[in-house]
């Protein structure tokens, strides 16, 4: 899960954007598009193969970048999460939570879904509140 956590200039995406990176390449939602879109992409593969969570900053101000069509020309960071068949003891697991994310980006119902980043070791009794 590719999720938007902050962003500076003109970007095509608010903070808070997700997109759905599945093993064999297809997405589900958007960070944006073009060539921003597509380093994450190829970030989110590396992250599905090694399974290590990582950050990575996409720079639409960059000469190749503003070569492309309709690029803003800021800069934005997209924090890449890898989720995993078999769900920590209390959870979901992770396909059963993708596929109700794609239902819900393809307009089936509303979810909300929370992308911890950083917390104190507290921030679980405060969901929901």
């Amino acid at each position: 899960m590719a999720t938007i956590v902050k962003r500076k200039g003109s970007v095509p995406r608010e903070v808070g954007a997700k997109m759905l990176v599945h093993r064999g390449g297809r997405i589900s939602g958007t960070v944006g598009g073009g060539c921003g879109e597509a380093e994450v992409w190829r970030s989110a593969l590396n992250v599905i193969d090694t399974r290590r969570p990582n950050t990575v900053q996409v720079d639409l101000t960059e000469e190749i970048a503003m070569e492309s069509q309709g690029v803003c020309g800021g800069i934005f960071d997209v924090f890449i999460q890898p989720w995993h068949d078999a769900p920590s003891p209390g959870q979901t697991g992770m396909q059963e939570t993708a596929r109700a994310i794609h239902q819900a980006l393809e307009g089936e119902h509303a979810i909300v879904l929370l992308t911890v980043v950083a917390a104190a070791s507290s921030w679980r009794t405060q969901v929901g509140q």
